[in-house]
């Protein structure tokens, strides 16, 4: 979907899990940090299989997938030139829940 339509679902998945952080591929895509640090397992996992059903990133479930990091720099190729992945939304009450 158009970046619109990926805020307003990330937008929606904030009413389930706290939403800390949204940022840019650097290509295509927005990718949200939701902290489910005190969750019971049972609920993240049906908040994950949720988020997929609305198209998140289904390769997450693989515990080694590598997810994309605040200012990272995604590297790139002939095709595409290196991108920074810049944050466009940050709230850090959610980040540290005591």
């Amino acid at each position: 979907g158009t970046l619109d339509q990926q805020a307003s679902l990330i937008w929606h998945l904030k009413d389930f899990a706290l939403l800390c952080m949204v940022l840019f591929s650097g290509g295509k895509g927005l990718h949200a940090w939701f902290n489910v640090d005190k969750c019971h397992e049972s609920h993240v996992l049906r908040f994950f299989q949720y988020s997929v059903s609305l198209w998140a990133d289904k390769r997450l479930w693989t515990r080694s997938q590598f997810a994309r990091l605040p200012d990272g720099l995604r590297s790139g190729d002939k095709q595409k030139p290196e991108a920074r992945q810049p944050v466009i939304y940050i709230n850090p009450e959610n980040i540290a829940q005591q």
